[in-house]
């Protein structure tokens, strides 16, 4: 993730992959500790810092840069984790209405029509529910993970504050 090497010019530059929706967050945090945005290359979600070699209490601040790279990171697969419950619940969803609906074909061969039109009914209701199902797991989950991602942005912030004191 992170690619550090000192320069002819006393500077050292420092390389990182940041999704595109926690790039804000980087660029303002990696500012606390000294860095300088140097580019950002959008394609690759890559951003590149540079800061003088020399600083004072380097050591400390690179226990901060880290602690903050790992908060940022729990950020970011808490948001993924709650996506992607949501997704496999609509998923599912829509797998059963649509075995029910294979169901169906086999049901009406064997001569069941009861439960072929039973089968329908349920596969119909299933396949057309799919939506629905990923878009409420998906806000109930934002609401119960909400709190949590609030902390951790307020651990980002005092972790951002510290850095900011030793520079």
């Amino acid at each position: 993730m992170e690619n550090t090497h000192g320069g002819r010019n006393n500077l050292e530059y420092l390389c990182i992959h940041a999704p595109a929706d926690m790039r804000k967050t980087y660029i303002d945090g990696y500012r606390s500790f000294g860095w300088e945005l140097e580019n950002a290359d959008a394609q690759e979600d890559r951003l590149c810092f540079r800061r003088a070699a020399k600083l004072c209490n380097r050591t400390e601040l690179i226990r901060l840069q880290r602690q903050f790279s790992g908060i940022a990171a729990e950020i970011r697969a808490m948001r993924r984790a709650g996506a992607s419950r949501a997704e496999n619940g609509g998923l599912l969803t829509g797998t059963v209405g649509a075995w029910m609906l294979a169901c169906t074909v086999l049901f009406y061969a064997a001569g069941m029509t009861g439960l072929s039109q039973a089968a329908l009914a349920m596969g119909i209701t299933c396949a057309a529910l799919a939506y629905p199902v990923y878009r409420l797991l998906s806000r109930r989950l934002e609401t119960h993970y909400e709190p949590y991602l609030a902390m951790r942005y307020e651990d980002l912030d005092t972790v951002c504050k510290k850095a900011l004191a030793l520079l």
